[in-house]
């Protein structure tokens, strides 16, 4: 008698386990769907890198491959950690963050963007002109932080394409420059005398 009621007690409490771990596999499964239907609607590279009229679009780039290309040049880091980035103070300026920190050790709360998905948001600020609380709407994040992450970026840009050497000869910039007086370009006179007329 002993022993079953010993046992009972201990299949009570195994059934009890077994109705709990249905509940949480349930509960697991419903936040799953959750966290995916939430990844879907999140603003980011990853939403359109199959996409190569939407990456020219936002980015200026032909296609995805070429995005990475130019991110993987640039080498920011897993983590931003060659990127200084500028924080404010409480005078409203803007300082570097000390760079004697651990890298990727980064002060603060945690970054809600990847370094690629900051990547995309200052090529579309620099591309589109999106003013920086629109791509606070669309990236779910302050607008102080775009701000932040603009200027940091523009600043590391700066410096790894400031070592290209990039010239054009003077055929090349004859080419492309933009003339204002039709008679001086190399239009036919049929052409030339429409453009007067307009």
């Amino acid at each position: 008698m002993a022993d079953e009621l010993g046992e009972s007690p201990i299949q009570d409490e195994i059934a009890r386990l077994e109705e709990e771990v249905k509940a949480l596999r349930r509960e697991n499964k419903e936040l799953l769907k959750t966290v995916d239907d939430l990844a879907r609607n999140v603003f980011g590279i990853a939403q359109f890198k199959d996409s190569d009229s939407d990456i020219n679009f936002y980015t200026g780039f032909p296609n995805y491959q070429t995005f990475v290309a130019c991110y993987n040049f640039l080498s920011p880091g897993g983590n931003g950690e060659n990127i200084v980035y500028v924080t404010s103070s409480t005078d409203d300026s803007f300082t570097p963050t000390n760079s004697e920190e651990i890298p990727g050790d980064k002060p603060g709360r945690r970054r809600k963007l990847s370094t690629l998905d900051e990547f995309f948001m200052v090529l579309i600020r620099l591309r589109l002109g999106l003013c920086e609380l629109d791509l606070s709407h669309r990236f779910k994040v302050h607008v102080s932080t775009v701000n932040r992450i603009c200027i940091s970026w523009i600043n590391f840009m700066y410096l790894k394409f400031g070592h290209l050497n990039i010239q054009f000869g003077q055929v090349d910039l004859q080419l492309t420059r933009p003339c204002l007086n039709p008679s001086k370009r190399n239009i036919p006179p049929q052409e030339s005398s429409l453009m007067a007329q307009k």
